[in-house]
């Protein structure tokens, strides 16, 4: 596992900076914390025998709980370190002395709790996938037997489980809330046999760890929504506005469902869909925040604004390039804008063009282009300059290589519609640069 304290220096900064921890979610510490998990939750499926590659909603469930799961860890985190901001007094502390008060919580949040978190995710969707796999083959194997723990130094909580030969059918209920993983980094496992049935008289089942209790083979949450990180009702939700006394809360009569609550959803406005159902007043407020609070970074030196969404079409091929570019300098994804929105594009200092170009470099506007012809490389070219941006060409749709370059950059820098000093490419993950002089050094 691999934070990035980069990261966390932001999200301090931001907090000191007056960041509203009780009602936002602070998107950049989030896309770090689900990275993490999200990767744990990949490292787990590919462990198992058969991953269950083609349930795409099993897939969905387990990247939506996470995104979840990070958004109140982030939560949490926030608010604790927000409480320590100001002394005895009302004073707000020095940045120094506060960022000491709160190292504690950070280096648990992003140290050894998250290490745990990642542990256990991995092996929670390894449980998982493994489930699945129980379950389409119970025809033929319809019990589970409790196997021993891998542990080289095992807790006692489920000795009694492989030490007593526990195996139960598939379906029975016991597995809802007992199965191994139900405990933080638990090695146990289960073993699938057409073996008889073995349920002893004077077992007693063991409480699972808080937050650990759902088996998340049948419903895709590698944690559970009674984590100490999420609130213990609706109303004490910090994302549920519309409660807004216990009365209303009792007389709603609404049962806690974090995991497919609109309200949570709601701050995390990643995906195209999402950000196509904020309202005109949503998005303006967005683009009124200082522009350090509108992106996030997605990589080394490179930050996406929070209304690019990341499901576009063209957004993997403008990341590869932004991460080329950001080897240098500092580069920025950029999001959709209307041509009718001039006020907006003043305020992110884009050209006054019909479509916005897709990255903001070293160098200045940059707008990627995958023809997939080759006549169509120099139209594409001609329209990124159109747009007051370099053309950055890519290989993903047609075979470029090396000694075509010097030629195609000759004749697009020459062409009259091309009004930039400068032409990219992306051949084989590496980035060129063209001039009238040939090749940019460096």
């Amino acid at each position: 596992m691999r934070f990035d304290t980069n990261v966390l220096d932001t999200f301090i900064r931001k907090i000191y900076g007056g960041f509203d921890t009780q009602n936002e979610i602070e998107r950049t510490m989030w896309h770090e914390v689900l990275r993490i998990i999200n990767e744990a939750t990949v490292e787990g499926l590919m462990q198992a025998k058969e991953p269950p590659t083609h349930d795409k909603l099993f897939y969905q469930a387990l990247r939506h709980s996470n995104e979840v799961f990070a958004a109140f860890k982030v939560h949490t985190m926030g608010e604790e370190m927000a409480a320590k901001l100001r002394d005895g007094s009302g004073h707000l502390k020095p940045f120094s002395q506060w960022k000491e008060d709160i190292s504690s919580i950070a280096s648990h949040q992003c140290g050894a709790w998250l290490r745990t978190e990642y542990d256990t995710a991995v092996i929670r969707a390894h449980a998982a996938a493994d489930w699945k796999e129980y379950e389409r083959n119970k025809d033929v194997l319809p019990n589970l037997r409790w196997m021993k723990t891998t542990s080289p130094n095992p807790e006692g909580h489920h000795r009694q489980y492989w030490e007593k030969g526990l195996c139960l059918p598939v379906d029975d209920p016991f597995w809802n809330e007992h199965h191994p993983g139900d405990r933080w980094n638990c090695k146990c496992s289960l073993e699938p046999t057409d073996d008889s049935v073995v349920l002893p008289d004077d077992m007693e089942p063991t409480t699972p760890q808080r937050g650990l209790e759902n088996n998340p083979g049948k419903d895709g949450h590698l944690f559970n929504d009674t984590h100490p990180y999420f609130p213990n009702s609706c109303y004490s939700c910090p994302f549920n506005k519309g409660l807004k006394n216990k009365a209303t809360s009792i007389f709603s009569n609404e049962k806690k469902h974090c995991q497919h609550c609109g309200k949570i959803d709601a701050k995390m406005p990643s995906m195209q869909a999402d950000i196509e159902k904020l309202t005109p007043e949503q998005k303006h407020e967005i683009y009124s925040r200082p522009i350090e609070q509108q992106f996030e970074n997605v990589a080394q030196n490179v930050q996406r604004h929070i209304l690019k969404g990341t499901d576009e079409e063209d957004y993997e091929r403008i990341l590869k390039a932004a991460i080329l570019y950001g080897k240098a300098n500092k580069v920025l994804i950029m999001p959709e804008i209307h041509a009718k929105e001039t006020e907006i594009r003043k305020i992110l200092g884009v050209p006054n063009a019909t479509k916005i170009p897709d990255l903001k470099v070293a160098e200045g506007w940059v707008d990627v282009k995958s023809p997939k012809g080759y006549r169509n490389i120099i139209h594409n070219a001609n329209l990124a300059a159109a747009q007051g941006a370099i053309a950055c060409i890519t290989d993903d749709r047609i075979s470029l290589n090396l000694r075509m370059l010097p030629k195609l950059s000759k004749n697009i820098l020459q062409n009259k519609f091309y009004s930039k000093g400068e032409v990219h490419f992306i051949v084989d993950g590496i980035l060129y640069k063209y001039n009238s002089q040939g090749l940019v050094p460096g």
